[in-house]
């Protein structure tokens, strides 16, 4: 029997129907763009740069999962998981943080309806609670 030889990304046959959808959200656009990247790989997904884009996006086709920072230009953590919230889509969402929350700053993440990335995080980690939070959803 003759080897069957494979050639181009073992994730070409995977089409934009079939993999699930990730909005990321995230106002530095070098930390935005590496995670597009990263991510990009396994899922269908899209970026912007505040929670009024996300929310536009959202609207239109409710993703598998969302990847938020949650010290955005336009929103704080508050008004992130409000947001959120109302869309039914805290549960599916993975928080990203590089600074500690100030007593008056609009809540604390004990209180987050889904996991906590602290930035600098490593990839691996974020790919493996994404998978988590999509296969819950």
């Amino acid at each position: 029997m003759k080897p069957v030889t494979l050639y181009g990304n073992p994730m070409d046959h995977v089409t934009d129907e079939t993999r699930h959808s990730v909005i990321i959200v995230e106002d530095e656009g070098v930390v935005l763009k590496t995670l597009l990247r990263l991510l990009g790989r396994t899922y269908d997904v899209q970026g912007v740069r505040s929670l009024e884009e996300a929310e536009v996006l959202m609207r239109k086709r409710p993703p598998s999962a969302v990847v938020c920072d949650l010290h955005l230009t336009d929103a704080g953590p508050k008004s992130i998981v409000k947001s959120l919230t109302a869309m039914d889509l805290s549960q599916r969402t993975v928080f990203m943080s590089g600074g500690a929350v100030a007593e008056d700053d609009e809540g604390s993440f004990d209180e987050l309806p889904g996991p906590l990335l602290r930035k600098p995080f490593n990839p691996a980690a974020l790919r493996e609670i994404l998978a988590q939070v999509i296969d819950e959803g």
